[in-house]
């Protein structure tokens, strides 16, 4: 069996590594598809011990590190894998957990995202293959997942307790009003939203830490998440929902006033509202795009490989698609060429990394595949308006310690 395609396509695919190791848990093999991408502060010796200790010869196991990012530890007869980091664009409940020291900021930043059900399909296409027995994808879930009827009743005892507590005479605010908030911005209802706001009228709720500034800063932080994930079940991309939770988590970390803190949430599930009713707007007037799912996984495509150097020709190879036709339907729809979308979404990566990333310019560029750091350069004036250097200085985080 040719293991190094193996590894290869799996780390290509999922744009991040994968690590070979014998049973004495030596490292023999590490490969990587995105060059400018490691993860050696993480995931240290101690922790990929531990990571590789909790899988058995029966099941792969799929494991978060701190809740925030997730390995998978594949053991073979002759080897044990080791896959990751990635981050899952909805939230997965594992029953693995290592606990390790908080993960730097910026290199969070850089960990590639991408949906359980893909992340598992590479995990048991390197487990099945040196099995005659395949693992499916229910028993994987079954080993590694919390049962949802007792995440339900997880959810019931917190409701209990905080809704119908003995100890309290006060009512928090109840959980069908946070959920008509999250299905406004789901259906881009800016207004309804505003409307929800001002009804308002409950007490604080239970502290999220002993410090004042810090419970209100968390909760901020669990509202945007909820806010993000509410814009993509509403249509817009998982990757710029991403990128803009991101930027928000930032502004809740660095503001040091209370009272601002409330407007800067408001503002976040406003802006995602915002999106959705934009793109809703955009597709009633071009009702062909929703009779069109090819346009979507040429996007989809797109941005999954970012990373890499895209032509038209090797899309539409891998949609087994004509590249003419593939071209002139996503111009019709989009009403943007595919060569500028792609050079405008490269764009639009480079300066989520000058703003949140130390990177020098030529790592910038190789990583997104430009020819070189004055091939950017020009392409990213031409966008923007401004040089790379003016963009950073004017953008980036300035303290990222």
């Amino acid at each position: 069996m040719n293991i190094d395609y193996l590894m290869r396509h799996i780390s290509c695919h999922l744009h991040t590594l994968i690590r070979k190791y014998g049973k004495d848990t030596r490292i023999l093999e590490e490969f990587c598809g995105r060059p400018d991408f490691r993860d050696r502060t993480v995931c240290t010796p101690d922790v990929a011990q531990q990571l590789l200790s909790m899988c058995t010869p029966e099941i792969p196991a799929v494991i978060s590190l701190n809740s925030e990012i997730v390995y998978a530890s594949v053991e073979t007869p002759d080897a044990i894998f080791l896959i990751g980091p990635v981050k899952f664009y909805t939230p997965v409940f594992l029953k693995l957990n290592v606990d390790t020291n908080p993960l730097p900021k910026r290199w969070l930043l850089s960990v590639s995202g991408c949906e359980f059900s893909l992340f598992i399909k590479d995990v048991l296409l390197c487990y099945n293959l040196f099995r005659q027995t395949p693992c499916t994808v229910q028993k994987l879930i079954s080993f590694n997942c919390i049962r949802e009827h007792a995440a339900q009743e997880v959810l019931h005892q917190f409701s209990d307790f905080h809704f119908l507590s003995a100890d309290t005479e006060t009512i928090e605010n109840p959980f069908d009003e946070e959920l008509r908030e999250l299905e406004s911005i789901e259906n881009g209802e800016e207004q309804k939203l505003k409307q929800l706001w001002m009804r308002k009228s409950f007490p604080d709720p239970d502290p999220l830490a002993p410090d004042k500034l810090r419970s209100q800063k968390n909760l901020g932080i669990m509202t945007v998440a909820l806010a993000s994930r509410a814009a993509v079940r509403g249509g817009v991309v998982p990757e710029i929902a991403c990128t803009l939770s991101h930027d928000y988590v930032r502004q809740i970390e660095e503001e040091q006033q209370e009272e601002h803190l409330e407007g800067l949430i408001c503002n976040c599930e406003l802006h995602y509202a915002h999106m959705v009713r934009e793109l809703k707007d955009y597709r009633e007037g071009k009702v062909k795009m929703r009779k069109n799912p090819l346009v979507r996984q040429c996007k989809d495509y797109i941005f999954s490989h970012l990373h890499e150097k895209l032509c038209i020709r090797d899309i539409a190879r891998e949609l087994g698609m004509n590249a003419n036709y593939l071209s002139e339907c996503f111009k019709q729809y989009e009403g943007i060429s595919m060569k500028n979308f792609i050079l405008q979404e490269k764009i639009r990566l480079a300066k989520n990394l000058l703003i949140h990333t130390q990177d020098s310019y030529i790592t910038i560029a190789e990583s997104l595949s430009f020819s070189s750091q004055s091939h950017l350069g020009k392409e990213f004036k031409k966008e923007t308006g401004f040089t790379l250097r003016q963009y950073r200085e004017m953008y980036g985080i300035k303290d990222f310690s």
